[in-house]
């Protein structure tokens, strides 16, 4: 695990150094970019196996949650991509015969695109776009690690699979620095392991990761002008 979380710092170092590198006029067709620090945190659940509700534990009894570090780079045009290390727990209750319960570990390296649309300017009275909403759509990887109550079956160790994030958010911009947000979103995976079980009788679907983040950006480099009118 410990290998694994370096590794996906690491790919996420170098993907926002690549892309950072307009800030010294090395690649022309990013210099016009901008460069934010991304993090986030909020309540996320597991939707697999378990017959009962994930709904029942939460980020008040210390899972159902993830947390995640970033780096977008917002391009003219109001477009941006977004790499993020995300690290979440999760909590699985059956309340069946079947004992379908897990505890997992989940850590994560996603890519998305996004699209932003600005707006609240009244130029009449010189105020500003403090207002965004965006949508997102990328790709990325998932780790799940499992383990198991007692009086549990057992299942899977762990599993790596691909996901496909997707969802929608909403920005205040407080400065050209700073913005505090709001993002729900989805995480579709290829795999139906990511709770530890696959019942083949009647599994007919992956799991699927969801949620809502709160999101806090800071401007680490790039031209102003979110707040233009």
């Amino acid at each position: 695990m410990k290998k694994l979380i370096l590794f996906l710092l690491l790919g996420l170092l170098v993907i926002s150094n690549i892309f950072s590198q307009g800030r010294n006029g090395l690649y022309s067709n990013v210099n016009r970019s901008t460069g934010s620090l991304i993090v986030s945190t909020g309540p996320y659940y597991c939707f697999g196996d378990a017959n009962g509700s994930p709904l029942q534990n939460s980020i008040i009894n210390g899972t159902n949650w993830i947390n995640s570090i970033g780096f977008r780079q917002y391009f003219p045009g109001n477009f941006a991509y977004k790499a993020s290390v995300q690290y979440g727990s999760f909590r699985n209750v059956d309340t069946s015969k079947r004992n379908f319960s897990s505890d997992a570990q989940v850590l994560g390296l996603t890519v998305v695109g996004e699209y932003f649309i600005h707006f609240g300017a009244t130029p009449r009275y010189n105020s500003y776009n403090h207002h965004a909403i965006s949508i997102f759509v990328g790709t990325g990887v998932v780790n799940s690690t499992m383990s198991y109550p007692s009086n549990a079956i057992v299942g899977k160790a762990s599993e790596l699979a691909p996901i496909f994030p997707f969802g929608f958010g909403y920005q205040y911009h407080f400065s050209n620095e700073l913005s505090l947000g709001a993002e729900v979103g989805w995480q579709f995976s290829t795999s139906d392991y990511l709770d530890g079980f696959h019942p083949e009788s009647f599994s007919n679907y992956p799991d699927i990761l969801g949620g809502f983040n709160v999101t806090l950006a800071y401007k680490l480099f790039g031209r102003r002008g979110f707040l233009a009118n």
